[in-house]
């Protein structure tokens, strides 16, 4: 089973290529060569390993969070 996560956009290098995104605290640097200039800082994005995939709007990315979340306390 593969699993994306929903993450936000703190900053991004220079080339375009990394950036720097948080999921509930946990900061990783992630490559969003793919999204090009499509993402900004502030910006939510679905990621799997590691990779930017597609931007999501702050209530989806919410949401996902929220029942991820309830999903690991097994709620």
């Amino acid at each position: 089973m593969c699993l994306a996560i929903p993450m936000k956009i703190v900053s991004i290098d220079r080339n375009r290529s990394l950036a720097q995104a948080d999921a509930l605290g946990v900061t990783r640097t992630i490559s969003i060569a793919m999204m090009g200039d499509e993402v900004k800082e502030g910006d939510w994005v679905m990621v799997h390993t590691g990779f930017a995939l597609e931007k999501l709007e702050y209530e989806e990315a919410n949401e996902i969070l929220t029942l991820l979340q309830e999903v690991a306390k097994g709620d």
